[in-house]
């Protein structure tokens, strides 16, 4: 299923934040008291700047990860962003620090306040990255504590549900926020009969204020194709190759994206409905044998799945 430049990625959530975010190397200062059980949850845009593309989400969870500390994950690039994060004060405003995971352990530091219906979050400005002590960024961020040009776009977020995920084990859906892209062909163009019954037809995508007709159909030599048509742009994407395979008895599908790049996802087949699940980057197999092996365990492990799930609603069968 080929897909144009603007949602490339069909996989990828939003940015935590957009613009230029403070990404330095110290946090704006030390825990302020314990855990608010008022940010815990699984928060989604409620508003969203006029950058963000259909696929974009904006899913941030941020859980327990001990008395003293959060898990905090969100995507917008892979590897996405994601860590250990406590809140911090300045002049009785409320920030929230994340010591970011991975090699460069940088901070994320993100005005927070509670508004009706959700919370509001303004991410520090890049242009304090430079700044080399904690003592420093807060004396700065406090001389201008009520210049809003110091701060990032402003988003408001809103809980959609609780994460289950605590500790360590939480930190585990910073894999699941990126889709796993092999350089590897996986599947067949032709499938089972069955396979082929499931997928072949018209298919209506909805992804937040946006719609697409997803066409699957066959070509001279019966094998697989796809297109995608977003409403209200010209032009269509024609058809190109789909790949398919079931796996004790799930089916997966290779989505190709742009330049080439493959997704595959499981298909669950719910009458006329397909909800497609990518793969997570947390699968480290590197060729089509060590995947299927992987697949085919008689228990899988959910880490491997992307954390969104898009459901296809069929208009026209063939």
């Amino acid at each position: 299923m080929a897909i144009h430049h603007r949602v490339a990625a069909v996989a990828l959530s939003a940015l935590v934040l957009t613009g230029c975010p403070y990404h330095g190397s110290v946090p704006l200062g030390e825990p302020a008291g314990p855990l608010d059980p008022r940010l815990l949850g699984d928060w989604r845009l409620s508003s969203e700047p006029a950058s963000e593309h259909p696929f974009a989400s904006g899913r941030l969870l941020i859980s327990r990860f001990d008395d003293d500390e959060y898990a905090v994950v969100g995507s917008g690039a892979c590897p996405a962003a994601g860590g250990r994060g406590y809140l911090t004060t300045v002049d009785g405003r409320t920030f929230l620090n994340v010591h970011e995971q991975g090699e460069e352990g940088k901070y994320r530091v993100t005005k927070v306040d509670f508004v009706k219906g959700g919370v509001l979050l303004r991410d520090l400005d890049s242009d304090f990255d430079t700044v080399s002590t904690t003592t420093a960024l807060r004396a700065l961020v406090q001389s201008r504590i009520d210049d809003p040009t110091i701060f990032d776009d402003s988003i408001t977020r809103a809980r959609v549900g609780e994460v289950r995920e605590e500790g360590p084990n939480a930190l585990r859906w910073i894999d699941r926020a990126c889709p796993y892209q092999p350089a590897f062909d996986f599947g067949t163009r032709t499938p089972d009969r069955a396979a082929v019954r499931d997928l072949v037809g018209s298919w209506m995508l909805r992804v937040r204020n946006d719609s697409a007709m997803v066409t699957v159909g066959t070509d001279s030599a019966g094998g697989l194709t796809a297109s995608l048509g977003w409403f209200g742009e010209d032009g269509d994407d024609k058809p190109e190759p789909l790949s398919a395979m079931r796996i004790n008895g799930v089916l997966f599908v290779t989505i190709l994206t742009n330049d080439d790049d493959r997704t595959i996802a499981r298909v669950d087949v719910k009458g006329d409905t397909l909800v497609i699940t990518p793969l997570s980057v947390a699968l480290k197999a590197t060729n089509a044998f060590e995947l299927r092996s992987i697949l085919d365990r008689p228990t899988v492990d959910p880490a491997i799945y992307f954390w969104e799930s898009y459901r296809l609603v069929r208009v026209k069968r063939p």
